[in-house]
């Protein structure tokens, strides 16, 4: 479906990044927008986000296929009864909360269950407000979808797949989540509402307790120092979150062999997606037919690499999934020795 009205209540990073996606991907939808800023709809109606910046809830959302509310929870909740007068037969009114106890419980109370679907896209960004929204904030990102028990099953999938398309779920699709976000909901579960520093606190303690130790390979220095002493660039591309791989690379000292390193947990993408690697290249000028991807795992690594044209080295080690050869890497080296792998690409 390419033509079709969608209403939101609320502009803000997530409401600003699901609008652009609709508008990049159904260029013939109309959208319509209330936010209590002005200023919010009168930058949205200048990026040619938005047709239509409403004064008010009013008779207007009567003509949307679907609502999304996009403002905080219990603001939410207030707007239900002021929207109830106008939501037919049909429609699909949703959120993007993280909470869904308290917006489930004012749907029900408002009567408007059989219309409701929530959903809880898992993205978000450090920055907030419409200004610093992305239209692929939310490719690749998991969508929680919590329709009520009386919504028409056939609205649901509507629904689903519509989202579908906006999160560019067509290619081999591997998504990542930012850990702190989940440690947000965790807290705003039990009634608090964290602030982003206490977030990422919780994450680091809760990888602090859980992690025995840290350690590199035996020899891994010393064959880092090598490859950037004989002109090789070195770039890092790893599947983690920054919340604690950024503090463990600064611990082991590797920060200064790179020239480059990309986090999955920035880009809501991961290996093997070829579009991780893809983004490694492009970020850096790199041309695959030039680079070589080293790792442990035959999926990830090395599958992921193939895809994208680059030539790999796979090495096993002891954090490796069992090994099967269908990873057919450029070359294979079973045991970790770090001098034959210096030997293998130089």
């Amino acid at each position: 479906m390419s033509s079709f009205t969608a209403g939101f209540i609320g502009l803000g990073l997530i409401g600003g990044s699901i609008v652009r996606a609709m508008k990049y991907y159904y260029p013939d939808c109309r959208i319509l927008a209330f936010n209590r800023s002005r200023s919010t709809l009168d930058y949205a109606l200048e990026e040619g986000i938005i047709d239509e910046a409403l004064p008010s809830i009013n008779e207007a959302f009567a003509s949307c296929d679907y609502i999304f509310l996009c403002a905080p929870v219990e603001t939410n909740a207030s707007c239900l009864p002021l929207l109830k007068p106008y939501i037919k037969e049909g429609m699909i009114l949703t959120d993007v909360g993280s909470t869904k106890t308290d917006i489930h419980a004012a749907v029900e109370k408002n009567g408007l269950n059989r219309f409701f679907i929530g959903g809880h896209p898992m993205a978000g960004s450090e920055k907030t407000g419409i200004r610093n929204s992305k239209r692929i904030l939310l490719e690749n990102a998991y969508y929680i979808l919590t329709p009520t028990k009386e919504v028409d099953p056939a609205l649901v999938e509507k629904y689903r797949e519509q989202g579908k398309a906006m999160r560019n779920d067509g290619h081999e699709a591997c998504p990542e989540i930012q850990i702190q976000l989940v440690f947000a909901d965790l807290f705003k579960e039990k009634g608090a509402q964290p602030s982003e520093e206490l977030a990422v606190h919780a994450g680091q303690m809760f990888r602090a307790f859980s992690t025995e130790y840290i350690r590199l390979y035996p020899g891994v220095p010393k064959l880092l120092d090598r490859l950037t002493r004989q002109g090789g660039n070195l770039y890092l591309l790893s599947n983690a979150q920054r919340i604690f791989t950024a503090y463990e690379l600064a611990f082991l000292e590797l920060e200064k062999y790179f020239k480059g390193i990309l986090i999955s947990s920035d880009y809501s993408v991961m290996k093997p997606d070829p579009e991780f690697f893809r983004l490694l290249l492009q970020k850096y000028d790199l041309k695959p037919e030039e680079s070589i991807m080293i790792g442990n795992d035959e999926i990830c690594d090395i599958k992921g690499a193939q895809k994208v044209g680059m030539d790999t080295c796979y090495i096993h080690s002891n954090i490796s999934p069992e090994y099967t050869g269908k990873g057919k890497a450029t070359y294979t080296l079973m045991k970790t020795d770090m001098e034959k792998l210096f030997q293998t690409i130089s």
